[in-house]
């Protein structure tokens, strides 16, 4: 495991480490100048990002932001998400992050959020 930050990563090597250290503090630097949300209370935040109930937070969007697999596991399974399924609609994932409020888990909801925009904004 290495630490930085604030922020901790673990890896089957050292080099998986520190690459996935990086990863999830670029996420989390790039999540924090484009959101006020990530520094919102969790009833701010709870607020802003309910309306979005339907937006699908999945496992990938947790992996983008950064968020180690054992770590993505463990928390769906703590707030009772269904890992394998790949993929959870924001209101399960906000319920879940109300029970076990994680960074990661906060971290992704944005990111869903940012890449259902994008996918909106393509369409249109």
């Amino acid at each position: 495991m290495i630490a930085a930050e604030g922020v901790a990563y673990h890896g089957a090597d050292a080099r998986a480490a520190v690459q996935g250290l990086q990863r999830k503090l670029g996420a989390r630097r790039l999540s924090a100048e484009g959101s006020a949300l990530v520094a919102a209370s969790t009833e701010q935040f709870r607020g802003a990002v309910a309306p979005h109930a339907d937006v699908l937070v999945r496992v990938a969007d947790a992996r983008a932001i950064g968020a180690c697999e054992y770590g993505i596991r463990s928390w769906c399974a703590t707030v009772g998400i269904d890992y394998d399924a790949g993929a959870a609609t924001l209101a399960q994932v906000l319920a879940g992050y109300e029970r076990q409020p994680a960074p990661e888990a906060r971290a992704a909801i944005l990111h869903a959020l940012r890449r259902a925009r994008r996918q909106v904004r393509l369409a249109a």
